[in-house]
């Protein structure tokens, strides 16, 4: 192992130890930071550092010191940077030359960034990141490979921001069992969904609106599709349920094929419509636990602890045994935001011992549940010819597959067609396909319905 990793993990040591960092903290050398890319979270996180320098000093006893930024192009200037104190460089070897004892990772994407993050975990230098694509994708290879040189690697700023899911989920509630999380993991779309609610306004005018705003990126896909929401699922469910999870796993299903008539039929029905990211223990076959894992909008009862979560919250909502039920929110997006949780995983690592979470917190294999797994109620909005018979005809077709309707509600169009809204009581999702199949639509939309049930 090179010298910059010893001394790393000897710096950080002392950072633990009470007299040297809190008793005589002037006589400690400052911990150095680097810090991989420089943007909207990057920049947030250097100027987080230089003017919270005396609450880091306040809570660690230690002071702390930017001395490298790597970003892609080093000739372009850049505000906040103090190049007599601080390197600009675009090469991993001159950063490390540095010896930092560090490092925060606010770059993205995976190529370079995933050969950066490795090298450096290798070195024994500790890594604090915010890329979820990364931690979600590639974990179990970044895991295995600080727990080999015995460097940390935190990651809470890959979810949530600012909100502390993964430190609670980690450290929290490590001696306990979770049985459910859901969780409002997208900003964007919960933003979205919640203005397509107070003002009945139809999807692509919101996503225009998003967009202009800044909520929603050009290419907006990736969130309003569910992948980013997937991607943190797999994250939280990953440490949460103890297994290995794959972006894979995550049955996604994105909002862009909802209308402002959907969200207001939710209302009739005392219910909001939430992006939900859902992670489940459920009873396997034989014995033992399988998975179930979506992202998929839902219809959220009003009186749900995540149903009122409005504009671009992330919330989380956690069952388990002994504690019950547990419920987060806060920002979820933003560069101060992210860079207040990468803040808050660089000072858990500088008052921890250098051994710390360096262990995968993935221990066990947990199944991936089958979609028919479970049996839930079902919101199913069909557009059909407005003549006698019809309402008949779909009672039919799903009285023939058991599955009994709940509720109905029916609205005449000018066209000679009828939209007809119904609900389900509990029934397996592929049962309601196979009768849906039978029945003559122009335009048939099915939401999940999410249970108000009590905590576990």
């Amino acid at each position: 192992m090179d010298t910059s990793a010893t001394t790393a993990r000897t710096d950080l040591g002392t950072a633990a130890t009470p007299d040297a960092s809190r008793v005589h903290p002037e006589t400690t050398p400052p911990v150095r930071v680097a810090l991989l890319g420089h943007g909207t979270v990057g920049g947030s996180l250097h100027r987080l550092l230089v003017e919270h320098r005396e609450h880091v000093r306040l809570a660690t006893g230690r002071d702390v010191e930017v001395r490298a930024v790597l970003v892609r192009d080093a000739s372009r200037s850049r505000a906040g940077i103090d190049t007599a104190v601080t390197l600009v460089t675009d090469s991993l070897d001159e950063l490390v030359a540095t010896q930092p004892d560090i490092v925060c990772e606010a770059m993205g994407g995976i190529d370079p960034t995933r050969e950066y993050l490795l090298t450096l975990l290798d070195r024994g230098i500790p890594v604090v990141t915010a890329n979820k694509q990364l931690v979600a994708r590639h974990g179990t290879e970044l895991f295995a490979r600080a727990a080999a040189a015995g460097a940390q690697l935190r990651f809470e700023a890959s979810v949530c921001a600012a909100v502390p899911i993964v430190r609670m989920l980690r450290e929290s509630l490590a001696a306990t069992r979770i049985e459910r999380l859901l969780g409002i993991l997208n900003g964007t779309t919960n933003y979205m969904l919640s203005a397509m609610t107070a003002h009945g306004t139809d999807y692509a005018t919101i996503l225009a609106e998003a967009q202009a705003l800044g909520y929603a990126e050009p290419d907006p896909t990736e969130d309003v599709e569910g992948i980013d929401a997937a991607a943190k699922l797999s994250i939280l469910a990953g440490i949460a349920f103890g297994t290995t999870v794959s972006i894979d796993d995550v049955r996604t299903r994105g909002i862009s094929h909802l209308t402002a008539d959907d969200v207001a039929h939710a209302h009739v029905l005392g219910c909001r419509i939430k992006l939900i990211a859902r992670g489940e223990r459920l009873d396997a076959p034989g014995g033992g636990s399988r998975l179930a894992l979506d992202v998929t909008p839902m219809l959220v009862p009003e009186a749900h602890p995540l149903a009122n979560v409005g504009g671009a919250t992330n919330a989380v909502l956690v069952d388990g045994a002994p504690f019950g039920r547990l419920v987060v929110q806060g920002a979820g997006a933003g560069g101060p935001e992210t860079a207040s949780a990468l803040a808050g995983d660089l000072v858990s690592v500088m008052g921890s011992e250098p051994s710390f979470l360096t262990r995968d917190p993935h221990v066990a294999h947990l199944e991936i549940a089958p979609r028919d797994s479970r049996a839930e109620r079902h919101y199913v909005r069909m557009l059909v010819a407005d003549r006698p018979g019809v309402l008949a005809a779909v009672a039919g077709a799903l009285a023939a597959r058991e599955i009994s309707i709940e509720r109905v509600l029916q609205q005449r169009a000018d066209n000679g067609r009828a939209t007809l809204v119904l609900t389900t009581h509990p029934c397996a999702p592929s049962d309601l396909d196979s009768a849906l199949e039978g029945v003559e639509s122009l335009e048939c939309t099915v939401l999940p319905l999410l249970e108000l049930e009590t905590p576990r």
